[in-house]
């Protein structure tokens, strides 16, 4: 806990340093934890007594970090902001995004657009608009599922919303088997396509909630291609104690 509370200390004053200095890269390099273990090591290398704030100021600031940034970050999420759900969790997803893009990271958000929450091609949280980009099809059960895919670009975010009558509302909790795997089925497919089809490969796909939860399990399964299996996958799921 003390090397944590030092870190978290150290990692404060450097981020202070940077904002004097308009270094956005390096801001970067602190998110990521071979970052951590290098202010660790310059920490014990150089401390001889100082405090973490003197210490700060004999950083080396000329690092080249690119190589340190992850890729394409990708959210799938059943709730996002005020645009698919106004919950919490959905929130939480609309300002991580924004904060890994804050850091230089190519970030996408993909999530339903509920029919009942806003019209499509409306202006998007006053930065551009939702505009529809092109259609994916998927088999769900017996049925050929078309979906179609809205893009548009906020706060830094590449957002992608899919219309579908499948996803076109929230899923309750106590919704029956069949309804339960039209939707995850759906979402999960159809973010896997959307991906597919824009040819673009995560670094990190991370899911939030337990809808979304069949994403990892149709990639490791090989649905999209193999270009999916060297991705990390990471779940978030808040009703978790």
């Amino acid at each position: 806990k003390d090397i944590a509370d030092q870190e978290a200390q150290l990692v404060e004053v450097v981020q202070e340093r940077v904002h004097q200095l308009s270094l956005p890269t390096l801001h970067a390099k602190l998110l990521n934890g071979p970052s951590l273990a290098f202010l660790s090591k310059r920490m014990e290398e150089q401390s001889c007594g100082k405090s973490l704030r003197d210490l700060s100021l004999h950083f080396d600031y000329h690092v080249d970090i690119h190589d340190r940034m992850l890729g394409p970050i990708v959210f799938v999420t059943p709730d996002y902001g005020t645009w698919s759900s106004t919950k919490e969790a959905g929130i939480m997803v609309d300002q991580l995004s924004q904060v890994f893009s804050g850091f230089g990271e190519d970030v996408y958000v993909i999530a339903p657009y509920y029919q009942f929450e806003s019209r499509l091609e409306t202006p998007f949280q006053g930065q551009s608009s939702i505009l529809h980009s092109f259609n994916v099809n998927v088999q769900i059960i017996d049925t050929l599922v078309e979906v179609r895919v809205f893009e548009g670009v906020a706060n830094g975010v590449h957002a992608i919303l899919l219309q579908s009558s499948h996803i076109a509302s929230p899923l309750p909790a106590a919704s029956d088997v069949r309804t339960t795997a039209e939707w995850t089925s759906t979402l999960a497919k159809a973010a896997l396509e959307v991906l597919a089809h824009k040819q673009l490969s995560p670094s990190v796909i991370i899911t939030n909630d337990w809808r979304t939860s069949l994403v990892s399990a149709y990639a490791k399964a090989g649905y999209g291609g193999p270009d999916f299996e060297s991705v990390t996958y990471l779940h978030i799921d808040e009703s978790l104690e």
